[in-house]
């Protein structure tokens, strides 16, 4: 099956990334741990999560790349050691942060540096 765009493209908006991965989303408890896909648009980027009953309606994570300040490398995982080496922390300009994790993670760093710049 082919990836279906989670975003409603806008005119002069392209995809130029998609994959599955997680969202390590702020809860009660601590990060817990999404599975999804995430698209990279050359303005967005967005997550959307999926469950037991199929993909999400609606996307949990979305944002302009121009609102993101940095990316960087970082391990995840359950618990207080995080040893997994497959996250990466998206600090956005106002000072909140988001972690995602994919198992190739340079492809994505690469794309959100460049769309930083």
């Amino acid at each position: 099956v082919g990836f279906v765009s989670i975003l409603a493209l806008e005119e002069h908006e392209c995809t130029v990334y998609e994959t599955k991965g997680d969202w390590w989303a702020d809860s009660i408890l601590g990060k817990q741990q999404l599975p999804g896909i995430f698209e990279v648009t050359n303005k967005r980027f967005a997550f959307r999560g999926k469950t037991l009953l199929g993909t999400a309606k609606e996307n949990g994570l979305e944002f302009d790349l121009s609102d993101l300040a940095s990316v960087e490398k970082c391990n995840i995982g359950n618990g207080i050691v995080k040893i997994i080496p497959t996250g990466l922390r998206l600090t956005m300009r106002d000072g909140g942060q988001y972690v995602v994790s994919i198992l190739k993670r340079d492809k994505l760093l690469e794309i959100l540096e460049n769309a930083i710049r």
